[in-house]
Formats: structure tokens, sequence, C-alpha cells
């Protein structure tokens, strides 16, 4: 995916009301924190537990174990403005397109000269996050995240 860890999930329950966008979570990147919005007003959220205990679950299976929240919607009516289950796949698949292609960007354009430790002097293969300097990844998901 293309959050790729996840170091923890914070939610609250409630049964105030939210409106479209306000925010139902926040996940922690370990460089920075992901707001996730409602994606419609809501009456109630009732959220995941288990992810305090187990975060990497919103990666690892995320339609499994690793969702988020249950959500009570305020107007059914609403209901119409979300994605069909085939529009979502559509949306996602270009998502990830544009998220390949900003990445590829990003990498482009940096230059720095200094290396640092490299595989044959016993170095590791970085993750995606550290590459891009952290707020750049952060800021990429953001752009991303609907």
């Amino acid at each position: 995916t293309m959050i790729g860890h996840c170091d923890g999930v914070f939610c609250q329950a409630s049964d105030q009301a939210r409106t479209r966008g306000e925010t139902v979570c926040e996940i922690d990147l370990g460089l920075g924190v992901l707001f996730v919005g409602a994606p419609i007003g809501t009456a109630s959220v009732a959220h995941n537990k288990t992810l305090a205990r187990d975060p990497n679950l919103l990666v690892a299976a995320p339609y499994g174990d690793g969702w988020i929240a249950d959500l009570l919607a305020v107007d059914i009516s609403q209901l119409r403005s979300l994605l069909t289950a085939q529009e979502a796949r559509n949306r996602t698949r270009l998502d990830l397109r544009r998220f390949r292609r900003q990445l590829a960007l990003q990498l482009l354009a940096d230059d720095t000269e200094d290396v640092g430790t490299c595989l044959p002097d016993g170095g590791e293969l970085a993750d995606l996050r550290c590459m891009l300097a952290g707020p750049a990844y952060i800021n990429l998901i953001r752009e991303l995240v609907h």
C-alpha cells in the first residue's frame, strides 16, 4: 500500500455527529500523522479497538481485521454520493499510478551527492518514507487520501 507502515491508529468512539470531511481517525505513520475524514455525514462512529494493539493490521489486512470504523449515516440520501465498488477500484488504480509518478519525480529531483553507507559497506535499503525525507512522503500521501 501507499502507507507502507503504521505506528498507531487513534480513533475516538463518539455519538456526536460529524460532517463530511471531519476527522474520524488519525494514522501515525512514524514521520507524521494522516487525518482520515468521514466520507459522509455520520451520527456515530464505532472504531476497531484491535488497531490500538496492532496498528499494522491497517496495512496488512485493511479489508479484514484492519478495518478502521463503522459509520452510521445521518442522511441515507448521502449514500448515493459514495463510489460504487468498481468506481473505487478504478480510482484506487489511478491514485496508485499518480503516487508512483509523483514518487519517481521526487526521487529524480533529489540531487544529494552524499549517498551515505551503501549495501557493500554494510548499509541497508532505506524505505521510501526515509528516502523522501519524511515530510515529503507524508505530504504525498495526504494529497492522495480522499
